[in-house]
């Protein structure tokens, strides 16, 4: 595990330019809202599970699967 420290500029330029911000967890997302409370619209909390079960991770690599998870949530592949 590695940590990126942005400054607090650049993570407002970040947010000004994004359509959706996706957070971790209720407590990144209320973190964040602490410095920047008019973004609160933007964020959404996205729980990411993490697949026990191998066929849970072959569906993981399903590409019909996966397109149909990019739709639900209006993402493009390889760009969110």
């Amino acid at each position: 595990m590695f940590f990126v420290f942005l400054s607090e500029h650049a993570i407002k330029n970040m947010l000004e330019n994004s359509v959706k911000i996706l957070s971790v967890s209720d407590f990144s997302k209320k973190e964040c809202l602490k410095i920047f409370p008019s973004f609160e619209d933007k964020i959404e909390v996205v729980y990411q599970p993490i697949p026990i079960y191998e066929d849970e991770k072959e569906l993981a690599n399903d590409e019909i699967v996966i397109e149909s998870i990019l739709e639900k949530f209006k993402l493009t592949k390889d760009n969110y």
